[in-house]
């Protein structure tokens, strides 16, 4: 009666141990980027994947702890910090091509998986007025939001943008 009993306790702690695995590896993945904190965003819309922060001050940047850079036109001065809301996301930047009178992907031309906390990319790339040339995809949490990069002529490019959910 006792070995079963010890048997019963070996098997209920080791289903909590799972348990409590599990749950901590879960709220891990969904975790927030404390680098929207570090650089004063404080809250987000519920469908918000990622901020978009134009021409970073280099008191932002220096506050990025996992910092990538992507130089898609290395002659332009016009910048910007992406940051993802989620820890452990995919950011994938595309080209854009027309085609039959369309705007379609063309390639990848940068991927970052599995992003760890406080990782921002800074990408140096020009916003056309015409023809967008890129597309920013970010992924994860089963949410996927998209932004082709381009300049409004009427209202101006904001210091600060969002990339929702579809």
């Amino acid at each position: 009666m006792i070995t079963n009993l010890k048997k019963r306790t070996g098997f209920i702690i080791m289903i909590l141990v799972i348990t409590t695995l599990f749950i901590g590896c879960n709220k891990q993945e969904n975790s927030n980027n404390s680098l929207l904190k570090s650089i004063g965003i404080e809250s987000l819309e519920s469908d918000a994947l990622a901020v978009i922060i134009n021409n970073p001050s280099d008191d932002k940047l220096d506050k990025v702890t996992d910092l990538k850079t992507f130089e898609y036109d290395k002659t332009s001065n016009e910048t910007l910090l992406l940051v993802p809301r989620f820890n452990k996301m995919s950011i994938e930047i595309k080209s854009l091509v027309w085609e039959n009178d369309a705007l379609k992907e063309d390639e990848t031309i940068y991927k970052e998986e599995n992003t760890k906390d406080g990782f921002g990319l800074f990408l140096r790339a020009y916003r056309p007025e015409g023809s967008p040339a890129i597309k920013i995809c970010v992924e994860g949490n089963d949410m996927k939001g998209e932004y082709i990069l381009s300049y409004n002529g009427k209202d101006g490019t904001p210091d600060i943008e969002y990339i929702v959910k579809e």
